[in-house]
């Protein structure tokens, strides 16, 4: 696939104008980076509206103050992280399938934006869907990447349909309108993006199972669960395979394992660019490296006002 980066231009009605702050930034990237599958006690209501972009109303310095529809998009995701996982009694979501969400929305995004660039080319469709010239125009372009956008959500997180159609009604467009022209920029952005979900159903990530997301492969840990704060190494079956801790009482659960052979967004397959494996444990070698370590780390020099 050859591209060039998107980079539209942003919208200029009063509706889209909306703050990014520093905290609402941090907030929702902690959200779609959250990893521990342990259950929480915090319930949120699942999000009606994404207009609200900030938690204090503060803005943080040389913030941009006009997003891009794209960046409107992406809070939008973001919310909608958020609201799932803590409607659910979670404080976070797990990162694989907050990344695969996100990789989706924009991929979507693309897909319908390349189709107004010169020589981009969509991930589903190539460049059999470019329009001409004389419609690459910004507004053909935000239109079409806010129908892709929505149609994507709309499939990733249906419970805050509300929300998704509120803010497509936000940017000026229908969210009702589901048989567009053909070729506007609305069929082109339903068009593309409805591609890009009907490969990524079959990506083997099982989002459309019952739950969504389960495992597909019958994963189970090698080792036992221990008490975080008295592990006990004898009791390791496999010390090269994952042991769960129990923390605070609960015990943390395996993620996605089917990831693991999922079709990926970037790479050409799961395991293109694996790093080799350690030392096996126990071996001669992990015992050379952690000697080696040790020294490296007892040269370390304590006082941490000492610049080497």
């Amino acid at each position: 696939m050859s591209h060039r980066p998107a980079a539209p231009a942003s919208t200029t009605t009063p509706a889209a104008r909306t703050a990014l702050t520093r905290r609402r930034v941090l907030t929702a990237s902690v959200a779609a980076a959250g990893a521990l599958a342990l259950p929480g006690t915090a319930a949120w209501a699942v999000p009606t509206s994404f207009e609200a972009e900030t938690r204090t109303g503060r803005r943080a310095p040389g913030a941009v103050t006009d997003p891009s529809v794209v960046i409107r998009w992406n809070q939008a995701a973001m919310d909608a992280i958020l609201g799932r996982y803590q409607a659910a009694g979670n404080r976070f979501g797990p990162a694989t399938v907050n990344a695969r969400a996100l990789a989706i929305i924009h991929n979507a995004i693309y897909d319908a934006w390349a189709c107004y660039d010169r020589c981009a080319v969509g991930t589903r469709f190539g460049g059999a869907l470019r329009r001409p010239r004389s419609e690459r125009t910004l507004d053909n372009k935000n239109e079409a990447i806010s129908y892709a956008a929505h149609l994507a959500l709309l499939d990733l997180y249906p419970e805050c349909k509300v929300a998704i159609d509120n803010m497509l009604r936000s940017l000026g467009h229908d969210p009702e309108l589901v048989n567009p022209r053909r070729d506007s920029p609305a069929w082109i952005g339903r068009r593309t993006a409805q591609a890009v979900l009907d490969y990524r159903h079959g990506d083997g990530a099982n989002q459309l199972g019952a739950p969504a997301y389960s495992d597909t492969t019958g994963y189970q840990p090698r080792n036992a669960p221990q008490v975080a704060g008295a592990f006990d190494p004898s009791t390791v079956t496999d010390p090269a395979h994952w042991t769960p801790l129990i923390v605070g009482g609960r015990t943390q659960r395996y993620l996605t394992p089917q990831f693991a052979v999922m079709k990926p967004f970037a790479l050409s397959r799961p395991d293109q660019f694996t790093v080799p494996a350690p030392p096996a444990y126990p071996s001669v070698r992990m015992a050379s490296a952690v000697d080696v370590l040790g020294g490296d780390a007892a040269a370390l020099d304590p006082d941490p006002s000492v610049a080497s």
